[in-house]
């Protein structure tokens, strides 16, 4: 979250005299922008370079003299809330194309100033993040695995947003693993795999993979459940492709249980359990985690491509 990169650079007020913002900007040299805030609330940012330049002829004290801060207020400058997620942060600098963006002003949930986040600092989370999740990916997919799905459910429950949690798991998937192969069975992983990314809005959304058929989804836009259903929906779709003309045509396939006695699987679906995640809750990420396992357990008792949410209250 933006809130990481954050550091406590004092504000100016707008009406503040540019001489006194010279002065500040001369005693403090580690000092490269600050924010000009109105009522607490940012409207600007001066730049040390470009403000500095101004006073670069003699001339320059009287002309400033009587001026204020605000009019001297940068065209361009970028502001995100704490909790933006700092691979969307990034992107944001990025489609800016400002290359004299150095710093970003941070606020609160009402637009209140926090702080400065310096630029290095984000390059440096980010290379972090994504090293991270390089060394903990799962192999087949690339996806970030346990450790990172925990780190970031642990993230989101820490910045008190609300979200949802979301379990995907293939019904009757050993059953086709046993039948076609641990290879075909690997393309249907790849296949959910390439759903959930497509369907999903990864700048504001989780997905993680948390091995063979299972994945996580940890989901803040408000559209959630639209989302998974359209995951399902797309999943439904594709099932009968992953199967031979035979098995195809019967609905599913026969095979001996533990016991030897004949059982029919049905073709593949997708079960997702769901559960919202309220503001400010004290569960944990196990607390998640345990309440999901049941969830997946009654999704997969409906027969098909289903998705149950939790309804209980908090």
């Amino acid at each position: 979250m933006a809130a990481k990169i954050s550091r406590p650079v004092e504000p100016v007020p707008a009406e503040t005299p540019v001489l006194e913002l010279a002065e500040r900007f001369r005693t403090q040299s580690e000092l490269r922008s600050v924010a000009v805030i109105k009522h607490g609330i940012p409207v600007g940012v001066i730049r040390r370079h470009a403000f500095l330049t101004l006073f670069t002829n003699p001339f320059s004290h009287a002309l400033y003299a009587k001026r204020r801060v605000e009019e001297l207020i940068e065209p361009r400058w970028l502001m995100a809330r704490h909790d933006t997620p700092l691979e969307q942060l990034s992107q944001q600098i990025t489609d800016t194309d400002d290359t004299q963006q150095e710093d970003v002003v941070i606020v609160d949930d009402d637009g209140h100033y926090l702080g400065m986040g310096r630029l290095l600092d984000l390059l440096r989370e980010i290379t972090a993040i994504q090293v991270r999740c390089a060394r903990h990916a799962n192999p087949l997919t690339g996806l970030p695995g346990n450790i990172v799905i925990n780190d970031t459910m642990a993230t989101l429950l820490a910045s008190s947003r609300p979200f949802v949690a979301a379990y995907c798991d293939i019904d009757a998937f050993k059953a086709y693993n046993d039948t076609y192969g641990y290879a075909r069975g690997d393309s249907v992983i790849l296949a959910l795999a390439n759903i959930l990314q497509t369907q999903l809005d990864t700048e504001v959304n989780f997905l993680g993979h948390v091995g063979g058929d299972d994945f996580m989804l940890l989901l803040v836009e408000p559209a959630w459940r639209n989302t998974c259903e359209a995951i399902l929906e797309n999943f439904a779709q594709l099932a009968p492709s992953f199967y031979d003309e035979e098995h195809r045509q019967a609905g599913g396939l026969w095979m001996a249980n533990r016991q030897g006695v004949e059982v029919f699987h049905p073709l593949l679906s997708l079960s997702i359990g769901a559960q919202p995640v309220p503001q400010d809750t004290t569960w944990s990420p196990l607390d998640i985690s345990s309440r999901l396992s049941e969830l997946k357990h009654r999704a997969k008792q409906q027969i098909g491509n289903s998705l149950f949410v939790d309804r209980r209250h908090p």
